[in-house]
């Protein structure tokens, strides 16, 4: 038992013997550019080489030039809701557009709308709206389905292709 306490201590000795050579030395090394690379060179190797030899200043002050990004333009559809229910009353997309409802509705007991979706559609639901205000929905996968004004029950279809 006493030889494996001793043969544990001797090589943890020689561990840190060892690390504290090799940190001294480092500390040495880093003084000049050459040893630089070459003491990277150990741990990089020659594919990386570009890595530690070209020369970045990180504290250069430097401008963020601002980068333009394309809006995406997706097609937006137009559905009046009138007071005789959707104007049109079908309609076919692609996946990835929108459609927007505007209500269109002039007489004073009728003036309000609430669209709902299916869960086919998305699930989706806007708050009540009165009129001249707009809903819009962007319908992301192709299928069939059937979108409610709650307020009057009329429907219309929406038919979503690829």
């Amino acid at each position: 038992m006493k030889k494996k306490i001793i043969l544990f201590l001797t090589i943890t000795l020689m561990i840190t013997l060892l690390t504290t050579s090799v940190l001294a030395n480092f500390e040495l090394k880093t003084t000049t550019n050459q040893n630089n690379q070459d003491f990277l060179g150990l741990f990089f190797g020659e594919p990386y080489k570009h890595l530690y030899e070209q020369k970045i200043n990180f504290h250069a002050q430097k401008e963020i030039e601002p980068i333009e990004l394309e809006a995406t333009k997706t097609k937006v559809h137009v559905v009046e809701v009138i007071d005789k229910g959707f104007n049109p009353e079908k309609i076919e997309i692609k996946a990835g557009e929108t459609i927007e409802w505007q209500n269109k509705r002039k007489t004073l007991r009728l003036n309000k709308m609430l669209i709902v979706g299916t869960p086919l559609c998305g699930h989706f639901k806007s708050k009540v709206l009165t009129t001249d205000q707009t809903y819009s929905w962007t319908f992301e996968k192709s299928n069939r389905c059937v979108v409610v004004d709650s307020v009057t029950k009329y429907a219309m279809v929406v038919n979503v292709v690829k």
